[in-house]
């Protein structure tokens, strides 16, 4: 038994949000063109430079997030990976992962189906699951007694 689960894994297409991102694109294009053509005798700036920056990355943004592609794969990664060396959980990019070994476990409880402590030789370990999604706590349980009734765990509860 084992679980791999990538918790960043990418939704589905948007055509609205694909279609707001090339027109930001499309309108940044056609105001560079009207100022370098199209100048009167003054001076007049359509837009300063910040304002080309924010229609630049609003054109990216959404035409990214368009695709279903997850911003936050762009600073680090969110997963569950539990097999029969190790345990290891990172419920969000900026957490911090969680890695425990089969060997050093003594015992799996969850608390209300938000928590997990697993103790093990060195200390007993508290890892929050409310961020994730009940059905995937549910498979972890699953594989967990699995894994806990192979090894001879006591009271995997």
């Amino acid at each position: 038994m084992e679980l791999h689960v990538d918790l960043l894994k990418n939704g589905a297409k948007s055509i609205p949000m694909i279609i707001l991102g090339l027109a930001a694109f499309g309108f940044l294009a056609f105001i560079l063109i009207y100022s370098h053509y199209v100048r009167t005798n003054h001076y007049a700036p359509v837009f300063d430079d910040m304002q080309y920056t924010i229609l630049i990355l609003t054109g990216v943004f959404f035409t990214y997030a368009g695709f279903g592609w997850s911003f936050l794969k762009l600073f680090g990664k969110a997963f569950v990976i539990i097999d029969k060396e190790k345990i290891v959980i990172k419920t969000t990019v900026f957490g911090k992962e969680t890695k425990v070994k089969w060997n050093d476990v003594k015992s799996i409880q969850f608390d209300s189906d938000q928590n997990l402590l697993i103790d093990n030789d060195y200390e007993s370990q508290f890892i929050d699951l409310s961020r994730l999604n009940y059905d995937l706590v549910k498979e972890m349980k699953k594989v967990m007694y699995g894994i806990a009734a192979e090894r001879g765990l006591s009271n995997p509860v």
